[in-house]
């Protein structure tokens, strides 16, 4: 778990513990997934009391939850229907609502602060690709989530669905670990080493911004 501390920039790079809520190593086990109402609703975030790092975290477990999540509804043709109709809402208010709001987050808050602020080396190039990968992880999505409004709407389309579910969720799944690895071991570090707490302030400050009703 990340250590708060007063001023986040001073905090070395190497004692930032960038690890889900979730587990260990921010895995999620998707056998063991049951579609009751823990699940499908993971912890809310505290965003209020949470700084940037920390709430970019746990913007990473809900990633994670409903990315597996997804997984698990593919193989649910034999689940209660109104479980499945719940997930598939679940899944599909997750990735059509407060998805976006994370990419933005990097996209505007983040990349362009990271790209002002870090030395053109390698480094500063992982921000770029950290908002290249949201092209392909949009372009998949944006075939799923037709497919998990209709299941939402009538689970008994879930058999009609399931096997393009499955590819494509488990798609997610892997590119979603490609892009959040990325964050969590070389974007958060940089902002921690090179922004300053000023910068810091203002990503909280905007994250905070975009999530009000």
């Amino acid at each position: 778990m990340l250590r708060r501390a007063k001023d986040s920039r001073t905090a070395p790079a190497e004692n930032l513990r960038l690890k889900s809520r979730t587990g260990g190593s921010g895995a999620v086990t998707i056998e063991s997934m049951k579609f009751s109402a823990i699940q499908i609703q993971p912890k809310k975030s505290g965003l209020e009391e949470e700084n940037a790092i920390e709430a970019l975290i746990g913007c990473h477990d809900r990633i994670r939850h409903f990315s597996a999540m997804a997984v698990r509804l593919a193989d649910a043709t034999n689940e209660d229907g109104n479980q499945v109709s719940e997930a598939a809402k679940a899944v599909h208010r997750y990735f059509t609502v407060a998805l976006p709001l994370h990419e933005a987050d990097e996209n505007i808050s983040i990349d362009p602060r990271i790209q002002a602020s870090v030395p053109a080396t390698a480094l500063a190039d992982a921000s770029a690709e950290m908002v290249q990968q949201h092209k392909e992880i949009n372009a998949l999505l944006k075939a799923l989530i037709p497919l998990w409004e209709e299941v939402g709407t009538d689970p008994n389309r879930l058999p009609t669905h399931a096997s393009q579910l499955k590819t494509d969720s488990e798609r997610l799944v892997q590119l979603f670990d490609v892009h959040l690895t990325l964050e969590d071991q070389t974007v958060f570090p940089l902002m921690v080493k090179h922004l300053s707490a000023e910068d810091m302030d203002a990503i909280r400050t905007e994250m905070r911004e975009r999530r009000r009703p």
